[in-house]
């Protein structure tokens, strides 16, 4: 599911100019487009792989740009998260 976000944009004299609609992917929304769990998404934004969208004050609200799919997917083929590898039982 797509978050839709508004900013409403003002004049420094507080009239409104206007309003500005984004739609963004929470983490669970990403990791499932991507095949792997939420836990692997947190950990690539901790490790600094992705980059959600931040507020003005600079403060995280974890959602990302849809373009953000293809970047963790290649991030997910090039480190193999969300792969299993089967496992062998002696």
């Amino acid at each position: 599911m797509l978050t839709l976000v508004t900013f409403s944009l003002y004049h420094a004299t507080g009239v409104l100019l206007g309003e500005v609609v984004f739609l963004y992917l929470t983490i669970p929304e990403l990791a499932r487009r991507v095949g792997v769990h939420r836990s692997t998404v947190y950990r690539w934004v901790r490790d600094g792989l992705l980059e959600p969208v931040t507020t003005v004050t600079g403060r995280s609200i974890f959602l990302f740009h849809p373009s953000t799919v293809a970047e963790a997917q290649r991030i997910r083929g090039s480190r193999g998260h969300g792969r299993r590898k089967p496992t062998t039982h002696k």
